[in-house]
């Protein structure tokens, strides 16, 4: 059988011996994942040739599910390590798996250099909107929101955001809440 005939199988990507997950029931971070192997797979990227990072929090667990390279730092620098990576091996593919607490609020700074290096990362941001490992505060996103003593919070949108270091090949960044789909 030929690769063109072959149907994907998630189970080809996975480390099944981590099975049962350990997300929450409704969380929809396993589509995300599948969708990102299926993609994988339709592409033909060996898996030798593939590196995740990811962070902390729910989001940047799902890398250890991933049976390929896969590295786990620090909360904040997904996008930092990754960067360091691909400047040490331009060979192989790069993917951040991260969430808006890691990506947006400590490692914003990080998601706004990688996006000007331009450095051929993919970076996929799942956005729970709740910091959830940390107890539920409130985000750094905008929405109608306030703090705690009902202060409206100033909040950055990651489409504006990241619209002004668009260079070509220009990914698209899907905000559903926002219903934003931009050129990033």
């Amino acid at each position: 059988m030929s690769t063109a005939d072959k149907q994907f199988d998630i189970r080809d990507y996975l480390r099944e011996y981590l099975f049962p997950h350990f997300l929450c029931p409704g969380c929809g971070h396993g589509i995300a994942l599948r969708a990102l192997l299926w993609g994988i797979d339709d592409l033909g990227i060996d898996k030798d040739r593939l590196a995740f990072v990811s962070g902390i929090g729910c989001s940047g667990r799902l890398g250890a599910y991933i049976d390929a390279n896969t590295f786990h730092v620090t909360h904040g620098r997904p996008l930092a390590s990754a960067t360091g990576l691909k400047l040490a091996r331009p060979d192989i593919e790069v993917i951040v798996i991260t969430g808006d607490g890691d990506c947006l609020a400590i490692g914003g700074n990080h998601l706004i250099h990688a996006c000007r290096r331009n450095l051929n990362i993919t970076c996929m941001m799942l956005n729970n909107e709740v910091y959830g490992m940390t107890g539920g505060r409130y985000r750094r996103l905008p929405a109608t929101i306030a703090t705690p003593r009902r202060r409206p919070t100033v909040t950055m949108s990651p489409c504006s955001t990241l619209a002004r270091w668009r260079r070509p090949p220009a990914p698209v960044w899907w905000d559903a809440r926002s219903r934003c789909k931009r050129p990033v």
